[in-house]
């Protein structure tokens, strides 16, 4: 019973046999403590195994053993497992490092807690991935300090950024970060500072300070760049890319995401994730870059770019962070041109299982992907709610990410319900977080303001075209075509409230020529029902 209650409450027979010394004794007492009713059989197959039928009788008799004892009989548990289940050592990853941590086997803890770790995260179990990798750091400080140690700590200390991210917990992550920095500086090594300058940009990019983040990037390429750590490299290109999408600095964007995409389509490589990036490397990047072209009014290659990164052999491979993120930009697109283009399917089939993870940020992301579906199709109480979810969601962390695009798509959508007064609060609290970065969102914002201001009465119509032209000529500095000109779109319909029917019919035809060159028909038939409206007021 004591050999029974080292490996656990529930415990395999073949585990019991590999440690016991003398098989014919172990039935006899297997079948013993049945009749005692102090275990009893939970299953016989695939494998017999047992239960101790009260905890407290396991952790009693764990108790009677002498601590030197437990630690031995700990690791010929552990290897017992590794010989008995070398087919399928993932699925005992948790229970190998348990029982060499008790073992002191400080190594094969440390192996064990890692692939642990790497486990629950790809469960999306992120609370528990930290945990992990805590205990794994516990485990390798107990080893001598030498360079090896050195670097398996800061690897484990980055591990744990993800998790964080996931969980929101940016302070944390950032923290982690400056003393993993310490520990790189201490090694003179500019590959592991390149690492650390990698996490340090991820966590200022969730914490929307782009300009933060783009700085650590570019110092973590020239770390690397006379190293041969090719994949890390692609993988910083990739998020540099989004931030420099993030500061409307979209060409530099576009540049680095076809770089990107081309690399891998040459390497063959597009199922596969780059170094520890949480979601397919090749998905993203295509449809981020197709959000990209829809911005410059190339509506057939984002949508060539977007089916392309939603590939079957693609879909088999990318993890639910890659699913949402995909849906994310996707959704952003259907929203752009007022059609679906499957983006509400594409979001329907991650909302569950996002429900069901303990990421505050991966809900806040799927809920804001479904807002923008509903917006696409017009159902705009139903977005208000499901945006209003998304807020609720990240209440108390410090993610920002995408948090200006949900109060955007908050005005949007009660502006078209009529509500000016709720239309002008979203805008107050989303205009604080553009003050921050005014790169990414302030053209847009300036759109809102221009029609807020239109919409109250009396309109004060020379302010309000002052903030559209703001808006359409940042807009079309940075490529932006097609933002721009739904903005025009605002600015004819006001211009047409003034009287000046004129300017507004010329402005309306043009646009209508645009939106029909790019291939977004709903915005073509808005300006067509626009001019009608102009021709019944003649």
């Amino acid at each position: 019973m004591r050999l029974a209650s080292v490996i656990g409450r529930e415990f395999a027979r073949r585990i019991l046999e590999r440690i016991s010394t003398s098989a014919e004794q172990l039935s006899q007492s297997l079948e013993t403590l049945k009749v005692l009713e102090l275990i009893q059989q939970i299953r016989v197959v695939p494998e017999a195994a047992y239960l101790f039928k009260h905890v407290l009788t396991q952790e009693v008799t764990y108790e009677t053993l002498l601590r030197q004892k437990r630690k031995e009989l700990h690791g010929l548990v552990g290897q017992a497992i590794e010989e008995l289940y070398h087919d399928r050592i993932e699925e005992q990853v948790n229970l190998l490092h348990h029982h060499f941590s008790l073992a002191e086997d400080w190594p094969k803890a440390v192996n064990y807690g890692r692939q642990a770790a790497n486990r629950a995260y790809r469960l999306s179990q992120f609370q528990e991935a930290t945990t992990l990798l805590m205990r794994a750091q516990e485990c390798l400080l107990q080893l001598p300090e030498d360079r090896s140690r050195q670097e398996t700590l800061i690897d484990l200390q980055l591990k744990m950024n993800w998790p964080l991210i996931n969980l929101g917990d940016l302070d944390r992550a950032l923290h982690i970060c400056q003393e993993a920095e310490s520990v790189a500086r201490s090694l003179a090594s500019p590959v592991y500072l390149g690492k650390v300058f990698h996490q340090y940009h991820m966590i200022y990019f969730f914490k929307n300070n782009y300009k933060n983040a783009e700085q650590y990037a570019l110092q973590a390429l020239e770390q690397l760049e006379d190293s041969e750590e090719d994949a890390l490299i692609l993988l910083l290109k990739l998020n540099l890319a989004a931030a420099y999408f993030s500061l409307a600095q979209r060409e530099k964007a576009a540049e680095l995401y076809s770089e990107v995409i081309r690399t891998q389509e040459a390497n063959n490589i597009q199922t596969e994730y780059l170094e520890e990036q949480p979601y397919l490397p090749y998905t993203h990047s295509c449809t981020h870059l197709g959000y990209i072209r829809a911005f410059q009014g190339c509506i057939e290659e984002t949508k060539m770019l977007i089916k392309k990164g939603n590939a079957p052999a693609l879909k088999q491979v990318a993890n639910l962070q890659s699913r949402i993120w995909c849906a994310v930009w996707h959704s952003a697109f259907s929203s752009l041109v007022g059609e679906d283009h499957g983006a509400l399917g594409r979001v329907e089939e991650v909302l569950e299982v996002a429900e069901k993870t303990d990421s505050p940020i991966l809900c806040f992301l799927v809920y804001a992907a479904k807002g923008n579906a509903l917006m696409a199709a017009e159902k705009f109480e139903s977005a208000q709610q499901v945006y209003e979810q998304a807020l609720k969601a990240i209440e108390g962390t410090a993610h920002r990410r995408f948090l200006e695009s949900v109060y955007y798509g908050l005005v949007q959508a009660t502006l078209a319900l009529g509500d000016t007064s709720a239309a002008e609060r979203y805008y107050q609290a989303g205009l604080l977080l553009v003050a921050l970065n005014p790169e990414k969102e302030a053209s847009r914002f300036d759109c809102l303001r221009g029609r807020l201001i239109a919409s109250v009465s009396p309109p004060d119509f020379e302010q309000a075209e002052s903030f559209f032209e703001q808006s359409i000529k940042a807009d079309e500095n940075s490529g932006a075509v097609v933002p721009a000109a739904q903005t025009r779109y605002y600015l004819a319909q006001m211009l047409a409230r003034k009287g000046k029917i004129g300017r507004a019919r010329e402005m309306l035809i043009g646009l209508r020529e645009h939106f029909q060159s790019w291939s977004i028909p709903v915005w073509q038939r808005k300006c067509e029902q626009e001019l009608e409206t102009l021709t019944s007021l003649e």
